[in-house]
């Protein structure tokens, strides 16, 4: 599957992409043709650079209100993707970022392409079983107990932890065995 897609991004939007310059070229010209070619990549950069800070302030609103950005992220992806098909030369390209500058046609459009990917991704996580728990517990849930010894230099002086002082009756320093 991922095989005929990358086949018909690179051989079948380039294709598509000549024979529309070679039918709009016929139809108004070949300067005007290459005239629009550019007028789309500047419209494409206004578009991205507008949108783009409308979208990076409502996520910073969402990160102060203690919210995850998820939308905006994505919107953010879908935004950049947009300005990458303006700035490629076509007009194939040019209408798939003018409609992914539309954002609800952009969530639906990045969403489904992250979709396979974050069921990938959940399905590999499941598989794996849950992560190990915090504190003195290994990864099966069972207690780790075990001794140290201080094989520091003379002097080496590190700062007395709290832990130091209670177990050698609050000196803060010696070793234990």
């Amino acid at each position: 599957m991922v095989a005929l897609v990358l086949l018909c991004l690179f051989i079948g939007l380039p294709m598509a992409e000549i024979l529309t310059f070679i039918e709009v070229g016929g139809r108004i010209g070949g300067l005007a043709t290459i005239a629009a070619t550019i007028a789309t990549a500047f419209i494409g950069a206004a578009l991205f650079r507008y949108q783009g800070m409308h979208t990076l302030a409502r996520a910073q609103s969402s990160l102060e209100q203690g919210h995850m950005p998820l939308e905006e992220v994505i919107g953010g992806l879908g935004l950049l993707l947009a300005a990458i098909c303006l700035f490629i030369p076509g007009f194939v390209t040019d209408v798939i970022g003018f409609l992914l500058f539309i954002p609800a046609l952009r969530l639906v459009a990045i969403g489904a392409l992250l979709r396979p990917m974050m069921r990938n991704a959940q399905v590999r996580m499941s598989a794996r079983g849950p992560g190990p728990t915090a504190g003195p517990f290994g990864a099966d849930g069972t207690v780790i107990d075990g001794d140290y010894r201080d094989v520091s230099e003379p002097g080496d002086e590190r700062p007395a932890l709290p832990e130091d002082k209670d177990a050698n009756n609050g000196t803060g320093k010696g070793e234990k065995s």
